[in-house]
This record gives structure tokens, sequence and C-alpha cells, in this order.
């Protein structure tokens, strides 16, 4: 196993499951949205968060785990780790919206 690969591993499905979970809540009754607006909105998030989910999971697999890099920087590592939970945070941010506008902000 690579250095990095088990990280990746737990850092990639708690990403997938926080975004799950806000995606999940788009489409719930409790949704502010309207009735209209729940199913674009859904089908929406899901493309543009699995983009990212697809392509943080590429990278830090190409990055780290392909071959097994010389000298990998730690901050390098965290620095992707960051952006992958701040991308998860928004994700949520964005799914709890209460109007389309902020939705789409």
């Amino acid at each position: 196993m690579r250095r990095y690969e088990s990280s990746i591993r737990i850092i990639t499905a708690f990403f997938a499951a926080l975004v799950g979970l806000a995606v999940r809540y788009v489409i719930d009754g409790n949704n502010p949205l309207s009735a209209d607006l729940r199913w674009p909105c859904f089908l929406l998030s899901v493309f543009l968060f699995l983009r990212f989910l697809l392509g943080s999971a590429n990278h830090l697999w190409y990055e780290y785990t392909k071959n097994e890099p010389a000298q990998v920087c730690r901050y390098s590592v965290g620095k992707d780790f960051g952006f992958l939970i701040y991308f998860g945070c928004m994700a949520v941010a964005i799914t709890f919206a209460k109007t389309l506008k902020e939705f789409l902000w």
C-alpha cells in the first residue's frame, strides 16, 4: 500500500458521504425550495458534486498513489485534503439554500 492511499480513501469517502447527505436534503420534503425547483436543483447538484468527487479522487490517486513519489510535500497533501473538505462544506451550503438565487450563487 502506498503511503497516502488509506488517507485518500478515507477523505474521499468522507467527501462522498457529506455530499450525499447534502444532496438528499435537496429532494427531502422539509426543503424550503418550491416543489417545481427540487428536481432540477437535485440534478444540477448531483452532476456538479459528482464532478468534484471524481475529479478530486482521480487527482489524489494520480498525484499520491499511482507512482510512488520520491518526495511528497506534506503541505501539498494537506492543501489537497483541505480543498476537498472546503468543497464538501460548499456543497452543504449550496444544498441548504432557501431560494433558487441562493442555490445558484
